[in-house]
């Protein structure tokens, strides 16, 4: 499951071949500017987070949105929204070192959302959650899923039954 995500996200290049998700071909093994337009169509939620203790949730979504090379003006509105949808609106200046895990894995999820990806991956995004955090994410999946392609990797096939359309299951 990781290194599946890992290769449609754009983070690992070792593999052969095209991926194709609703009709769009994501392949890495072009040029690096052809790379960099693909890793943008795509929003990522590692199953392992490791974020900037000392920032802000605003301040690591303005670093993400300049790394994404995101307009100012377009910039600003979209961590505005991401925030408002994934419920961290209340938590945009809090230290990320104060958030809980479920507030921790909304403010990656808004990362994610940055720069209006065509996909959203999710690695094991249920992991250490209680099932208060869970269902809340899982709400926000569902509700995800109605406007973006959302791909989900877990080996808990419970927790997605009622939030997917279509499920593959992939053996690695």
């Amino acid at each position: 499951r990781n290194a599946l995500c890992e290769i449609i996200s754009g983070i690992s290049y070792d593999y052969e071949g095209v991926v194709e998700i609703k009709g769009n071909s994501y392949s890495f093994k072009d040029s690096e500017k052809q790379q960099i337009t693909q890793r943008r169509k795509v929003g990522y939620l590692p199953s392992v987070i490791s974020l900037y203790k000392d920032m802000t949730v605003y301040e690591i979504l303005d670093f993400v949105g300049n790394a994404k090379k995101i307009s100012s003006e377009k910039k600003y509105k979209q961590i505005k929204e991401a925030v408002e949808l994934v419920g961290l609106d209340a938590y945009k200046d809090v230290l990320v070192s104060k958030l809980t895990l479920w507030q921790t894995k909304r403010a990656v999820m808004a990362m994610a959302l940055l720069g209006n990806p065509d996909v959203i991956v999710l690695n094991e995004p249920f992991g250490g959650l209680d099932r208060s955090a869970t269902e809340d994410f899982r709400s926000l999946l569902k509700m995800l899923g109605g406007v973006k392609c959302v791909i989900l990797a877990t080996s808990n096939a419970d927790s997605i039954e009622d939030i997917c359309k279509n499920v593959a299951i992939v053996v690695d």
